[in-house]
């Protein structure tokens, strides 16, 4: 009585957090931001799409693979083509650590291991926000 959809969780979804892009270093261009950057431009909507409505709650984590330690993956494909964004949970946040385009089913482990590299170094240079 009187309250609105959003009180009862049937409004619109809010995000909790924002999506940030990985930088080496202050003041530097983020390196996550500039390879989606080069995705195809489908493939590029597609992601934000997906990694909106994983913000705000709609996807959970179904759609999002965990692949071990602190990284996860979010995928989507173009035409036969998948086009992936791997990234952490920084308190609220989740930080694009890179995106690339998988030939297979499974995570390129050159693409994971600078995932984690990547990883250990926001949290190094942003100490502020645990990733857990």
């Amino acid at each position: 009585m009187g309250s609105s959809g959003d009180e009862q969780g049937g409004g619109e979804s809010r995000p909790t957090g924002r999506w940030l892009w990985f930088r080496n270093n202050y003041g530097v261009p983020p390196k996550g931001r500039e390879e989606f950057d080069k995705l195809p431009s489908v493939a590029q909507a597609k992601l934000t799409i997906a990694m909106n409505r994983h913000l705000v709650g709609e996807s959970r984590l179904l759609g999002i693979d965990h692949l071990g330690g602190a990284i996860y993956e979010i995928c989507v494909r173009v035409m036969n083509t998948p086009y992936c964004v791997l990234f952490i949970f920084w308190g609220p946040h989740r930080v694009v650590l890179t995106a690339c385009k998988k030939s297979q089913r499974a995570t390129f482990p050159h693409d994971k291991e600078r995932a984690e590299l990547r990883a250990r170094r926001w949290i190094t240079l942003f100490p502020e926000c645990c990733a857990g």
